[in-house]
């Protein structure tokens, strides 16, 4: 969403954009209380309605810029503000009239403005850095040719004298600059441009690593990552599953379902794996609890995270723009490991188990894409999870699961253009999985059991290979 601060910043008298992260712990109680629960998440404030009930703001569910701007654009003029006055020009109002409205008024601007457009609206809260200069609009053209002669663009000054313009497209863009350089032939003081917005101490540092990673990562060959991994691990402990208000009945069978695998079979070094069988036990004796009484007992099991969790960076699951890929990619990486290491394990869990704990876990506690959960989730319940006899059949359940997944996804905005979605495994991964468009699954299977074999993670990203078993 950063692009979106240089288009608004115009408004900044009127409208003030704030970035919080909620994959910070430090954030977790007031996005918890705020129910933002996935990213990216806009979410608009209007002053008025925030003691009338509306104090969690209202939710802007699109991420297309342009639309993110038709949506704020008609709210900003409430309530009326110095300069900005979204009120459009009546018939029985008159040049005198709206000249006496504000006497400090050096400039009025008439912007027609067309029905079911917010062309004036949005010139209007462009213009707000002038001072002196107010923009209304007019929607009646019988209006505008008695005022202003029809000009769809026409600028007045106190002393009488008036200038219109015909521009070659009627776009906020266009009209904006018009008048810009109009009042900057006429002297008029350059608004000071916005502060210029810093990247965090660090910040730097960390994306010349993302580089780095991401060449690494383009260069092949396909690998999974234990930093992936971790990081899936870390996050659903430290944001995803504390972000619940209660635990209890359903929630608590399938996060019990799934920390009890999760105990048996994970990739972490041997402080890690003490921690998420300190979690399983206390989760045995629980009946229920909220998401701040699960994270209090994380912290007090792993007593120092960096000494579990080293890597800071998502590597194979690494992304080309924000808010892509990374947590929800790990995930899926974390559930293919735990059915391969469920088959090579078999004594451990019976066939079958180790889905439907997934499938409870997505169900209950993938808040991060909800649609995601619930397709996720529907598919599981159509290809009925039970019948799976083997913990072959569990493995390529869920790789036929993620490959149903990809196709719905193709052309998605969520895809990240840097790493497409695709039929996985590729030709060039896996020369012989496919014949023609047929997958031999006997080789896809021993593929994927290579793949994610323990002893073929990548260390890659992690700052130490040590105390890993």
């Amino acid at each position: 969403m950063e692009e979106l601060i240089p288009i608004v910043s115009p408004w900044r008298k009127v409208l003030a954009v704030y970035f919080f992260d909620c994959t910070k712990e430090d954030n977790l109680e007031v996005c918890r209380e705020y129910k933002i629960r996935h990213k990216p998440s806009l979410r608009f404030f209007h002053v008025d309605l925030v003691d009338l009930g509306y104090r969690h703001g209202f939710d802007i569910t699109t991420q297309g810029i342009t639309y993110i701007q038709e949506e704020l654009v008609p709210v900003l003029g409430y309530p009326k503000h110095h300069n900005l006055n979204f009120n459009v020009v009546q018939p029985n109002e008159t040049l005198k009239t709206l000249w006496l409205e504000d006497m400090a008024i050096k400039y009025l601007v008439l912007v027609y403005q067309p029905s079911e457009s917010v062309l004036g609206m949005e010139t209007a809260l462009d213009m707000l850095p002038y001072r002196g200069v107010s923009v209304r609009i007019v929607d009646d053209y019988a209006v505008l040719k008695e005022i202003a002669n029809g000009e769809r663009l026409t600028i007045f000054k106190r002393n009488g004298n008036e200038h219109s313009w015909e521009t070659i497209s009627h776009t906020v863009k266009a009209y904006v600059h018009v008048l810009q350089q109009f009042l900057k032939a006429e002297g008029y003081p350059i608004p000071s441009p916005p502060h210029p917005i810093k990247s965090a101490e660090g910040a730097d540092s960390f994306h010349l690593e993302q580089d780095e990673i991401r060449k690494h990562v383009l260069k092949g060959p396909v690998r999974i990552y234990r930093a992936d991994l971790e990081r899936a691990i870390y996050k659903l402990l430290h944001i995803e599953i504390p972000k619940a208000q209660n635990i209890e009945g359903q929630s608590l069978n399938a996060l019990k379902n799934f920390m009890r695998v999760l105990a048996k079979i994970n990739p972490l070094n041997r402080k890690g794996k003490i921690m998420l069988r300190g979690i399983n036990k206390w989760l045995k004796i629980k009946s229920n609890f909220t998401g701040d009484q699960f994270l209090l007992r994380v912290y007090s099991l792993e007593q120092a995270p960096s000494q579990i969790f080293g890597g800071r960076h998502y590597v194979g699951c690494v992304s080309s723009k924000p808010f892509l890929r990374e947590y929800s990619c790990s995930l899926w990486i974390l559930f293919h490991f735990l059915t391969v290491a469920a088959a090579e394990q078999w004594q451990l869990f019976k066939p079958g188990f180790v889905l439907n704990s997934i499938k409870g876990f997505v169900q209950h506690f993938f808040f991060e894409c909800p649609s995601c959960s619930d397709d996720f989730t529907d598919i599981a319940n159509h290809s009925n999870t039970k019948s799976v006899n083997s913990h072959d059949e569990e493995i390529l359940w869920l790789w036929e699961t993620h490959n149903e997944f990809n196709k719905r996804l193709e052309d998605d905005d969520t895809q990240d253009p840097g790493f497409l979605k695709i039929q996985f495994p590729s030709k060039a991964a896996c020369q012989h999985c496919k014949n023609g468009d047929d997958w031999m699954r006997p080789k896809v299977l021993n593929y994927l059991k290579n793949l994610y074999d323990i002893d073929s993670l990548s260390f890659y990203g992690l700052p130490s290979t040590s105390s890993y078993d």
